[in-house]
C-alpha cells in the first residue's frame, strides 16, 4: 500500500521509510535555521524520496521485463531492461548520497566548525565518507552513527571501508555511468550437471529477475536504519 509524504506531497512505496523520514523533516523545521543550510537540507531531503521512487520503478521494470521477456530480448525490451538497470543502480546510489548531504548539513546547523560550510572547497568535499567521518569524531557513539555500519566503517588509520552491498552498488553505477553497457554471459546447459548462472559482463553480478529485488530489499532496509537513526539523534540534538 503505498504511503504518503507529507514534505514533497507524493505517494511512495510501502518500503519506503516514511515516519522517519518525516519525523527529521518536522523537527529540522520546527524552528528558524539558517537560509542557506535549510535550502541545501531541504534539496537533498527531497531528492532522497524522488530517487528512492525512480529506483523502485526501475527495479519493477526490469523484474517484470525480465520475467516476461527473459535474458537476451530482441529491441525494443533489450532497451528497456537496460535503461531500468542505469536507473536502478543510478538512482540507488543517490539515495543513499543525498541522505548523507543533507545530514551534513544538519550538522552544520549544529556546529558550523565541525562541519565547516564557507568555501566551495567545503561543498565539494561533502561525501559519505567524510560525513561519517565528521559524525563519528564530533558525536561518537549514537543510533545513527551505528546505522553508519550499513555502508561501511572506519578502520583504525581513519579511512573508510565500504560494506559489500554498498562496495558492489557503487562499482555497478560506476560502471553503467562513466563506461559502458556492458553485454550478457548466457550459459545454456547442454548433457546435466548444475547450470551456470547468466551473468552481467564486467560487472560480476548474476542475471536473473532478483537482480533489482534484492538490491533494492538492502537500499530499503538500510536507508530505514539510517532515518531512525536520524530521527533520534534531530530529536536529541536539534
Amino acid at each position: 500500500m503505498p504511503l504518503h509524504v507529507s514534505s514533497v506531497g507524493l505517494e511512495v512505496p510501502d518500503d519506503f521509510p516514511q515516519k522517519p523520514y518525516d519525523a527529521v523533516h518536522a523537527r529540522v523545521n520546527s524552528s528558524p535555521r539558517d537560509a542557506v543550510a535549510k535550502f541545501e537540507y531541504g534539496g537533498a531531503w527531497n531528492a532522497v524520496v524522488y530517487r528512492f521512487v525512480s529506483c523502485a520503478r526501475s527495479a519493477e521494470t526490469f523484474a517484470n521485463s525480465f520475467r516476461t521477456a527473459g535474458p537476451a530480448p530482441a529491441q525494443p525490451e533489450r532497451f528497456i531492461q537496460e535503461d531500468a538497470l542505469f536507473g536502478f543502480f543510478v538512482n540507488g546510489l543517490s539515495v543513499i548520497e543525498s541522505f548523507f548531504y543533507g545530514l551534513y548539513w544538519i550538522g552544520s546547523m549544529i556546529d558550523t566548525t565541525s562541519f565547516p560550510v564557507r568555501t566551495g572547497n567545503d561543498l565539494r568535499d561533502i561525501v559519505v565518507h567524510t560525513t561519517v567521518k565528521q559524525y563519528i569524531a564530533r558525536f561518537g557513539t549514537c543510533p545513527l552513527t551505528n546505522a553508519f555500519g550499513r555502508i561501511g566503517y572506519m578502520n583504525f588509520s581513519g579511512k573508510f571501508i565500504d560494506a559489500d552491498a554498498y562496495e558492489k552498488w557503487k562499482g555497478g553505477r560506476n560502471y553503467l555511468a562513466h563506461r559502458s553497457a556492458p553485454g550478457r554471459a548466457l550459459h545454456l546447459n547442454i548433457g546435466g550437471g548444475p547450470q551456470v548462472e547468466d551473468s552481467w559482463l564486467g560487472l560480476n553480478i548474476s542475471l536473473n529477475d532478483q537482480l533489482t529485488t534484492t538490491r533494492r530489499q538492502w537500499l530499503a532496509s538500510t536507508l530505514a536504519e539510517l532515518t531512525n537513526g536520524a530521527a533520534i539523534f534531530v530529536d536529541s540534538n536539534l
